[in-house]
């Protein structure tokens, strides 16, 4: 998918949920030639809240093209009610320049992890 033009991009959040795994929240893009992919967290277990949150400006980057995406570490939050909250940054770098989303997985300590995955949409 790298290379291509993005025709339209957005933060899908409290989407519908078809199964107990499908993400609460994920990056969709429709690509040039009718390809639409989505970036998402595919680790979603019983107990935990995931999701994806930016304060970029998703709309600047239709028009560039795609050129990659990245995990990197990020702090975790402190969370006071004494569960864990952790986040990873995912870095999409395209022919404008790069947005940074923060992935959230905020569990009990029991689960932990990510697990980040490019799917295709039909």
């Amino acid at each position: 998918m790298a290379g291509k033009k993005i025709l339209s991009l957005e933060l899908v959040v409290d989407a519908e949920r078809t199964y107990a795994n499908d993400p609460t929240s994920y990056l969709q893009f429709e690509l040039e030639g009718g390809a639409k992919i989505r970036m998402c967290d595919l680790g979603q277990e019983c107990c935990e809240e995931r999701y994806i949150t930016t304060d970029d400006k998703l709309s600047d980057f239709i028009g560039s093209h795609l050129i990659s995406a990245e995990v990197r570490d990020a702090p975790d939050i402190k969370n006071e009610a004494g569960g864990v909250h952790e986040v990873r940054f995912l870095i999409v770098t395209t022919s404008l320049g790069a947005f940074t989303c923060e992935t959230h997985n905020v569990h009990s300590g029991y689960y932990s992890g990510f697990e980040l995955a490019v799917i295709p949409v039909d």
